[in-house]
């Protein structure tokens, strides 16, 4: 009997355990996404956040009800794709990009919004302070900005006889303009000039790249209208000779150098892990801003050569990926 009952006591917090997963066993709800960019540009990321959310329960056609939508790297839409959410009374919108957080913001204070792709957040106004954001916000910083001066270091690097950095940024797109001022101000302490161009929007960016022809390196300040021209952008720095650099892995295909930034896969399952905790009852302003902490260096080799650059040894074992 005694046997018995330390077997019953032992199962005891199991039983427990269990009982209050039961009792929080996820609500049908729908979440909205405003995407920056458009759905096609940012699906790596939306599906890593719906990948994670399923771990934690809430799948998409059962106890998840999806709704994206893209901005299009045009800020006038994200006022009107914002109202639409709440007026579909969602229960949380997810946003990327600075654009997209200023609408949601602006359109509500009540319906929690998780800034899952966002650099800077208390610079931009969206909250007060990273430890206890407030009101209807939190999310992650995804610290775009502070390593826009290692990206510049990495540059040099690779290029010890760099002489000029062209930087390229949508000045209409706060998070974006600081990482320009980190990379400008990288620059100008090693002693490079800065060609800066600011592209408003995409029929401006041919005239931008025209004027950063002579440039020996270009560091994109990535934003969502900048982010849908990457190939564009690319394209023109491999003809030119010039190697370009970005914040995201994502963009740097078609021609660029190298990439080095957050990793955005760990990002969006990091969001989707504060989604779970917001769903379920805890409120946004209470939950602390989160930052990156996993950052990856990938350097295409092929353009390399292309571009008669010599990778150095050290750079080669920090790069996280090589492509050839």
């Amino acid at each position: 009997m005694r046997r018995r009952t330390l077997c019953l006591a032992g199962l005891a917090p199991a039983i427990s355990a269990f009982s209050v997963r039961a009792q929080t066993a996820p609500r049908p709800v729908t979440v909205g996404f405003l995407v920056g960019s458009t759905l096609a540009a940012d699906k790596a990321w939306i599906d890593a956040f719906l990948g994670r959310m399923a771990e934690l329960g809430w799948k998409e056609g059962s106890t998840l009800t999806f709704l994206p939508r893209d901005v299009q790297g045009n800020n006038e839409r994200a006022a009107a794709l914002a109202a639409d959410l709440v007026a579909r009374k969602v229960d949380m919108i997810v946003t990327s990009g600075t654009p997209a957080a200023q609408a949601a913001k602006q359109a509500t204070s009540t319906i929690p919004i998780l800034l899952a792709l966002i650099a800077d957040p208390v610079a931009t106004g969206l909250v007060s302070s990273l430890t206890r954001p407030g009101g209807n916000i939190t999310g992650i910083d995804n610290l775009q900005s502070v390593v826009a001066d290692k990206r510049v270091g990495l540059l040099r690097e690779m290029m010890p006889s760099m002489r000029r950095l062209g930087i390229i940024v949508n000045p209409t797109a706060q998070g974006a303009v600081w990482e320009m001022e980190k990379a400008r101000a990288a620059a100008l302490a090693a002693g490079l000039e800065v060609v800066l161009q600011q592209p408003r929007d995409p029929g401006e960016i041919d005239g931008a790249l025209a004027a950063l022809r002579t440039v020996d390196a270009m560091n994109v300040c990535a934003d969502p209208m900048l982010g849908q021209n990457f190939r564009r952008i690319n394209a023109f720095a491999l003809q030119s000779k010039i190697a370009a650099a970005w914040a995201a892995r994502s963009l740097f295909e078609g021609g660029a150098l190298m990439s080095y930034g957050p990793n955005y896969i760990d990002l969006m399952r990091r969001a989707a892990e504060y989604a779970d905790r917001i769903l379920r009852g805890a409120r946004p302003g209470d939950l602390p801003i989160e930052q990156a902490a996993k950052f990856d260096l990938a350097i295409n080799q092929g353009v390399a050569r292309a571009l008669g650059i010599v990778l150095p040894p050290t750079v080669l074992v920090a790069a996280d990926e090589l492509i050839d």
